[in-house]
């Protein structure tokens, strides 16, 4: 099978991943207005990522037992995932089995000097990327070349 991080055939895949995918992961969180979880992206690699509602999140994150898992405002994420179920101790006294270490890129960008700290803008400074607003996403009900909007949003 192939391994959902490198894409590659691997052998001993845990979830679809592969022991070296799992040794490093980014995680972003989507939720409801009400801070309610819907569902998250993991990721390991550049221009792959895979989605999962919360069910399926929650499912991966408990038996994955990640090595290094890293996102963008994490403390929010991980506050999400704790209300959704996820069981660990939310006052950082020590680290659930299902993770090693956490590291955060917005506490990195503060502790470096940048001043904007949201990840658009720094995607858009530091990396040249675009993204599309909810409103070119979404469309006005005339179809719509995703392919143009998404410019650097390739998942595979």
């Amino acid at each position: 099978m192939r391994c959902l991080g490198c894409g590659e055939e691997c052998d001993g895949l845990l979830m679809g991943w592969c022991e070296v995918c799992r040794r490093a992961m980014f995680l972003d969180v989507e939720t409801t207005e009400d801070g309610v979880l819907l569902g998250g992206v993991l990721t390991s690699r550049p221009g792959r990522a895979t989605w999962y509602d919360a069910e399926g999140l929650l499912e991966v994150i408990r038996a994955l037992h990640i090595g290094m898992l890293m996102g963008h405002n994490l403390k929010f994420d991980l506050q999400v995932l704790a209300r959704a179920g996820l069981e660990w101790d939310v006052l950082w006294e020590s680290l659930p089995e299902w993770v090693q270490a956490l590291d955060d890129t917005e506490l990195m960008a503060y502790c470096v000097g940048f001043e904007d700290l949201r990840l658009k803008a720094l995607e858009t400074q530091e990396l040249g990327l675009w993204h599309p607003t909810y409103k070119e996403v979404k469309g006005s009900g005339r179809s719509l070349r995703l392919s143009a909007v998404l410019g650097a949003w390739s998942c595979s």
